[in-house]
């Protein structure tokens, strides 16, 4: 087969580069960005069996208006005392004001959404026309307006003005209820409700300006208080309200007379943020718990819709980052150093791991391509040459992206709705490593193999096609078992593993594809220009080492094992010492941190993501007055638990109640008072808002005394699951009641027990495809078990030196990143295998014409600087994941400004190091040592190797 294809690649080479050049051309015209297709956020790739899943799904359905998924808290802190007026006055209303002023313009953007659904429903709703119109008026029937595109991805700032709403059917004093049924009706309650949270913003975000004490120099006064009175003047004219829209103007003309009139709203990132709320320490309601009792602290929370790892965290934690940069020049300017401002909760958290995803993607290619074109340059000494590898894998890297962003759209497709692919914000990482390190490798091959056949006398083409029908074979079996080793992570529950392991697998049968095709083209344009390998190996080095492993087989194997076990032993019993802690998987610069850092020191580090209980009663009696007894009593036998700081619901919404207070829980009196205070805001908030579920779903929200990413937050909330089921077990009003759980500690947990169970089943399967790819290839069963069994204890070697690697770098050290033993497992069983198979082809080869040990040292010998050049540079691209982390180190230690951004993230940086250890292992101990070694010591019996043996002493 392979020698079929080298004669046909080099009798038509031209064609061949014609045909990869023309793809790239086409895949690059009609394939999306890879922006517009990743993906990201681990929650939403849970099982739908799993209590986080069923718990949001029920919250959609029972809480439409309030159900944040994330949030961003930022925190103003003063270190030697508490908050005086002056750093309200200088620091922070002017924060305030800046997020009001961005809530606005999200619920402006909704309330527009919400006004174009309504047309279309009452466009579809209209009655007929009637009959005896004019003839032109029934020519030209009422059509249903037209949307074009769905109502979420509506441009921002580019909004169609709405229409008046039309006069309501019901009676003009008839009040619109909580939780109409009427569609229409329901529409145009949420529709007035989000207009009038826009409104309420703008005027708090005008009325602070009104309350700083200082204009700022850069931004005078006129044109700080410019954009909220610009957006409110365009809120009035979307109402209808003209008059107040000119007086606005008016006002703003006056004030900055070079500010644009127009109808944008700013900012206009805005537009496009998920945001549900803003809390205030000014807030009626909540304000209270948004300062510390120490007074050392005010908080600002805005309240999101999606996930906190959601794409679109990424702008919104970037602009935040600036408003607060902004802030903090100001403070810096009033001499106010003894203040503090940080950005925390999961949402922030979730925004600086994008960031520093991002980074680690544009840090990993440039450090990658840096490096291999500085080993093929050590290792050819000539640009030419060098051309060959790179052009390669440039050309595969971009055909392969671009078909699998084609893929991803393939859904859209008549008849292929079945069809999903997604890729992820990391998946470019894995993508570029292993495509720059396999593809290089590839390159390599056949270039030696070219050479080799150059130096045996062979002739230009005749050589390029001997190399192609030499390690065909080799190659796509190298590359097949990496690629089926990948592909069973689509057996994972998890859908990021699930979708990154065929994707990563695609993209290196494509770099294949081009190794065994576009490089012998390149090599035919470029043969002259190849030098004749010598024959006889040049390194005395790989003769010696070959001599020992076949003379001494029982003693190398002895003692390398001796060596290895003990490491390989303290790995296999902390595979599992890992760590779904996303806050300390940040460098410790990073804004989220520093802001987490600020929160703990005045107020329950568990407020920066409650756990969200939604209990569900078989029959619908929340509503009534016991059921909110009873919903006091759950309050208060949860408060006095262990480990939990404050419970907040429907009988306590601030979560102010301290245990032993059951009395005022359960006081009727007071109860009605609180309700009567907070009205309808409380039932919105606790109890569910749809006909379906109304009175029978209520949420608790229920802050730990622990960091919520951290292990022991994990083990309180099983804790908690089981007080619940023993409470409603022995409670006649509970009992039978479901509970379901969400938020950051609730979505960790049920991340780690999926990802554990994925990984335990990903193993076995990843070792059952790749032992089965080796018995095909090399039909030596007993030789395929050594070799697999081989790669398993350098990865369990490598498990074990990082774990006391980074315990002893790093005193934060809380075990490897959770994703680190699976993707290290996949990877490391797969492309290790690709050098033992390299080994013992060559070695079969060798058999036939030199015998068994003398094959078996010439194949040592010939293929030993190859294979060792092929891991290194493997390695190589591997380590460029831990580029970011030196960057950062070298910034620090230089303070040069020039050098890349230092955000990293510690489990990309982990999975490199681990990456990088266990390819080297296996291209020095185990392909170099134990593999020989075994040969010689299953063939010592031999009465061929034992005469060869004799006539070599």
């Amino acid at each position: 087969m392979f020698t079929k294809l080298g004669d046909s690649v080099t009798r038509n080479w031209q064609v061949v580069l014609t045909f990869w050049a023309g793809l790239t051309l086409v895949l690059g015209l009609v394939a999306p960005s890879w922006d517009q297709i990743t993906n990201d956020g681990d929650f939403a790739y849970l099982p739908a069996d799993v209590s986080s899943v069923q718990a949001e799904k029920i919250l959609e359905e029972a809480f439409p208006r309030d159900r944040a998924k994330s949030q961003v808290a930022v925190v103003l802190f003063r270190k030697d005392g508490p908050l005086d007026e002056s750093d309200l006055g200088h620091v922070a209303y002017d924060m305030a004001r800046r997020l009001h002023n961005l809530y606005a313009v999200a619920a402006i953007t909704r309330a527009q959404r919400l006004e174009q659904e309504l047309q279309q429903l009452q466009a579809l709703s209209a009655p007929p026309a009637d009959t005896t119109k004019s003839e032109s008026s029934v020519n030209e029937p009422s059509r249903p307006i037209e949307i074009t595109e769905p109502v979420d991805s509506i441009p921002p700032n580019e909004p169609s003005k709405p229409s008046e709403p039309a006069e309501s059917s019901a009676e003009p004093d008839s009040p619109e209820p909580n939780g109409a049924t009427d569609p229409i009706a329901k529409l145009r309650e949420r529709a007035d409700d989000w207009w009038e949270r826009a409104e309420g913003a703008l005027d708090e975000a005008i009325h602070l300006d009104s309350l700083l004490e200082y204009p700022r120099p850069a931004l005078g006064a006129g044109s700080r208080w410019a954009v909220p009175i610009a957006n409110r003047a365009i809120l009035y004219s979307l109402r209808g309200r003209a008059d107040e829209a000119r007086q606005d103007r008016e006002i703003l003309a006056e004030l900055a007379p070079d500010y644009p009139i127009d109808e944008t709203l700013r900012p206009e990132m805005a537009a496009r943020q998920p945001l549900l709320d803003l809390w205030t320490w000014r807030d009626p309601l909540f304000g209270a718990k948004l300062r510390s009792e120490d007074g050392r602290a005010r908080v600002m929370l805005l309240q999101l819709s999606e996930e906190f790892l959601a794409v679109g965290n990424v702008e919104l934690a970037r602009f935040l980052r600036e408003q607060v940069a902004e802030v903090r020049q100001a403070a810096k300017e009033a001499k106010l150093d003894h203040l503090e401002i940080g950005l925390s909760g999961s949402a922030s958290v979730g925004g600086d791991l994008l960031i520093a995803s991002e980074s680690s993607i544009r840090n990993t290619e440039a450090f990658t391509i840096i490096l291999v074109i500085a080993i093929l340059a050590i290792v050819y000494r000539s640009p030419l040459l060098v051309f060959v590898p790179l052009v390669t894998i440039f050309v595969s890297l971009r055909v392969a992206t671009a078909l699998v962003a084609v893929l991803t759209q393939a859904d859209a497709l008549p008849g292929m709705s079945w069809w999903s692919l997604k890729v992820f914000t990391t998946s470019k990482i894995f993508i570029v490593v292993i495509l720059f390190g396999a593809g290089t490798d590839f390159c390599l091959f056949l270039i030696a193999r070219c050479r080799e056949s150059l130096g045996l006398g062979s002739r230009g083409g005749e050589a390029v096609a001997q190399s192609v029908a030499g390690v065909g074979d080799a190659l796509t079996a190298s590359a097949l078992t990496t690629v089926l080793g990948l592909a069973m992570m689509v057996f994972a529950e998890f859908g990021k593993f699930r979708y990154s392991g065929p994707v990563i697998g695609l993209c290196l049968l494509v770099t294949l594809a081009a190794s065994l095709t576009l490089t012998p083209a390149l090599l035919c344009m470029l043969v002259r220009h190849l030098r004749p390998a010598p024959v006889e190996s040049e390194s005395p080095f790989w003769r010696r080492l070959s001599v020992l492993v076949t003379e001494r087989p029982r003693r190398v194997l002895l003692g390398t094992a001796v060596l290895l076990i003990p490491l390989a032993w303290f790995g296999a019993s902390h595979a599992n010492h890992v760590t779904y802690d996303f806050l300390s998987s940040l460098d410790p610069d990073s804004p989220s941190r520093h802001g987490a850092e600020l929160m703990q020191q005045s107020f329950p580090i568990g407020e920066s993501g409650p756990v969200t209980i939604v209990a569900e009663l078989p029959r619908a009696s929340l509503e009534s007055k016991t059921g909110r007894d009873e919903v006091a009593r759950l309050n208060f036998h949860l408060h006095g638990l262990p480990g939990i700081a404050s419970v907040r619901s429907l009988a306590d919404p601030l979560g102010e109640t301290e245990p032993g207070d059951e009395a005022i829980l359960l006081s009727e009196e007071t109860l009605e008072a609180r309700f009567a205070r907070y009205h309808h805001r409380t039932s919105e908030l606790f109890l569910a808002q749809s006909p379906e579920w109304q009175g029978r779903v209520t949420r608790l929200e229920v802050v730990f005394d622990e960091d919520p990413f951290s292990l022991e937050a994990r083990q309180s909330l099983t804790r908690l699951e089981q007080q619940l089921h023993d409470f409603s077990e022995q409670n006649e009003f509970w009992r039978g009641a479901s509970f379901y759980f969400t938020g950051t500690t609730a979505g960790i947990r049920d991340l780690a027990a999926v990802t554990q169970s994925d990984t335990w089943r990903i193993e076995k399967l990843v070792v059952l495809a790749v032992f089965l790819v080796l018995v095909v290839i090399l039909k030596r069963p007993v030789v395929c078990v050594y070799l697999v069994l081989s790669v398993l204890l350098s990865y369990f070697v490598t498990v074990g030196a990082m774990d006391l690697c980074f315990a002893w770098i790093d005193p934060d050290y809380q075990g490897l990143d959770w994703k680190v033993p699976l993707f290290l497992f996949v990877i490391l069983v797969a492309v290790g295998q690709d050098y033992n198979v390299y080994l013992v082809t060559r070695v079969v080869e060798e058999h036939r014409r030199h015998g068994s040990l003398r094959g078996l040292r010439i194949a040592v010998e010939r293929t030993g600087g190859i294979i060792t050049s092929c891991g290194v540079i493997m390695a190589g691209t591997f380590l460029s994941m831990t580029g970011t982390m030196w960057t950062a180190m070298l910034k620090d230690w230089t303070g040069l400004s020039w050098l890349p951004d230092p955000n990293y993230l510690k489990g990309i940086v982990q999975l490199g190091a681990a990456l990088a250890f266990g390819v080297m292992l296996d291209t020095l101990v185990v392909r170099s040592i134990l593999v020989p070694a075994f040969l010689a010591w299953r063939g010592a019996g031999d009465s061929e190797v034992g005469d060869e043996r004799a006539q070599a002493r």
